[in-house]
């Protein structure tokens, strides 16, 4: 991978980070109970640890 694409790619997981914690305070201000939360929150978490292997 060259440095360009590693770099969009961080950006691009950034990105969805980004997206996916405003769309859990979006669920929380609406109300969300914690079970409502699971499918993002795991969302959340998937794209974390693709970020974190990306080394």
């Amino acid at each position: 991978m060259t440095i360009a694409e590693r770099r969009a790619t961080v950006e691009a997981l950034l990105e969805e980070l980004q997206q996916v914690r405003q769309r859990i305070y979006v669920s929380k201000a609406f109300g969300a109970r914690p079970a409502g939360l699971r499918d993002l929150k795991a969302e959340f978490h998937r794209t974390q640890r693709r970020l974190a292997h990306l080394d």
